[in-house]
């Protein structure tokens, strides 16, 4: 092929030439490169390279490892290369690149000692780091990936003298947030459901001080689709309704045998949730008390009930909506804080305007609070205002976080009774992210000198 090329290329050269020859005449003359075969066969392979030589491929960006993030963080952080750092890596929103979570404690902490297991938490993905959760107390044991239907969140539950409380962060466009604090601990899980420990303090009212104690600890019940997280409510049914049930009735006899008697008489609640779940609540009210139990069925494809649980405790249509016969009706004040969004002056929050007794009688609790020290009296805790502990308040505004009070009853080399403190004014303080409200009491108990 190439011969070819070459002849034919000659031949018209020559032609070329004869023709010039024939015009003499002509004082134009025609000029000609010095063409040879290799200079022919040279530009046809540079013409052929450039027409089957690809455009290079852009490199595609590249994705940090978890050793690189976690330099990162180091670098923020100096100070963390010597603590013990766990990794969680995972797939979080889906796109095939992993993120990570990086949960730091100082050395020594065990797992076992889950209530005094103090650790922050950060995050990691191509978007760079930053940190999830600034120092707290969380349980170890709870910490890393949960799947709920084909979604992963990272879970962590923050631990109070009180009970647990589940946070769920979601990871969308390589950024992490906070999706969902659970009001509660999260138990079991089946695909999208999901139930939720909350606890009250409903299974006794003592008459004479018009209060109820006993810390029960009951199941909610939650789901989550694309819109976001939603609770399996319930609506009150009337007995007829209830007998319309697959040994209902039966049932209905059994209870009313078993918590009748000389001492009080049975008053029956019945319950319909929205997942099938059938509660009924047994009030029973005595001459110095009134004692709450419920029994929990599950109502089936064929109408029957079967068991669940029982307890003692009230059950409500909402994990937050347990009506008690001698709840006091909330203030204009108090009602608007409990909507737990309303934050104060941050600045005001210190030792001086926390002086004085301060009472939550949803939790029962006590906190009697001078400069020289706290008493605490949570009965069901065991703690009766015996001792004076040492305290702190603690502003983290700087890191943008509410301050916070810590009661050392075990120390200062422990973990403390910790109150995350939203705001202050001369009747309240609150608690946002516990839902605890404490009001000021008219009456402070002297702390004595030993």
């Amino acid at each position: 092929m190439k011969k070819l090329l070459v002849y034919i290329f000659l031949a018209c050269t020559c032609s070329g030439m004869l023709i010039s020859c024939g015009n003499a005449k002509d004082k134009s003359v025609i000029e000609t490169e010095n063409v040879t075969e290799e200079t022919v066969t040279k530009e046809i392979e540079d013409a052929a390279e450039q027409t089957l030589t690809p455009e290079p491929e852009q490199k595609s960006e590249e994705v940090p490892t978890e050793e690189k993030l976690l330099q990162e963080i180091y670098s923020q952080n100096k100070e963390y290369e010597d603590y013990t750092v766990e990794i969680f890596t995972d797939d979080f929103d889906g796109d095939s690149n992993n993120e990570y979570f990086y949960v730091f404690t100082e050395k020594g902490t065990s797992k076992e000692d889950y209530l005094n297991y103090y650790a922050e938490i950060w995050f990691g993905s191509s978007n760079g780091v930053v940190r999830a959760l600034e120092w707290s107390y969380i349980d170890p044991n709870k910490t890393g990936a949960l799947l709920l239907g084909s979604h992963k969140y990272f879970r962590y539950d923050l631990t109070y003298a009180t009970e647990n409380q589940s946070v769920l962060l979601g990871v969308e466009d390589k950024t992490c947030k906070t999706v969902w604090t659970a009001g509660g601990e999260i138990g079991k899980v089946s695909g999208t459901d999901f139930q939720v420990l909350c606890s009250s303090y409903d299974m006794l009212c003592l008459k004479g001080d018009d209060f109820y104690t006993g810390h029960s600890i009951k199941n909610y019940y939650f789901y989550v689709d694309q819109e976001g997280f939603h609770e399996y409510k319930a609506v009150e049914i009337d007995k007829q309704e209830f007998f319309t049930f697959g040994e209902s009735i039966k049932i209905y006899n059994e209870l009313k045998e078993q918590y009748n008697s000389s001492e009080g008489k049975a008053d029956f609640q019945f319950l319909k949730r929205e997942n099938g779940l059938i509660h009924i609540n047994v009030t029973v009210e005595a001459l110095e008390d009134i004692s709450n139990y419920y029994v929990t069925y599950q109502l089936s494809e064929e109408n029957s009930l079967l068991y669940q649980e029982e307890g003692q405790g009230k059950y409500g249509v909402t994990r937050d909506s347990v009506v008690l016969e001698t709840e006091y009706e909330d203030t204009e004040e108090e009602a608007e804080l409990k909507t737990w969004t309303v934050v104060g002056d941050f600045a005001e929050i210190n030792r001086e305007n926390l002086q004085g007794t301060w009472y939550n009688p949803e939790m029962d609790e006590e906190l009697i609070i001078t400069e020289e020290g706290c008493r605490v009296v949570i009965p069901y805790l065991d703690f009766y205002g015996e001792e004076v502990y040492e305290y702190d308040v603690v502003n983290r505004s700087d890191r943008g976080l509410c301050p916070a009070l810590y009661i050392y009853f075990n120390g200062k080399n422990a973990g403390p009774l910790a109150y995350y403190i939203f705001g202050v004014n001369e009747n309240y303080f609150w608690c946002n992210g516990q839902q605890a409200l404490f009001s000021k009491q008219q009456s402070e108990m002297k702390i004595e000198e030993d």
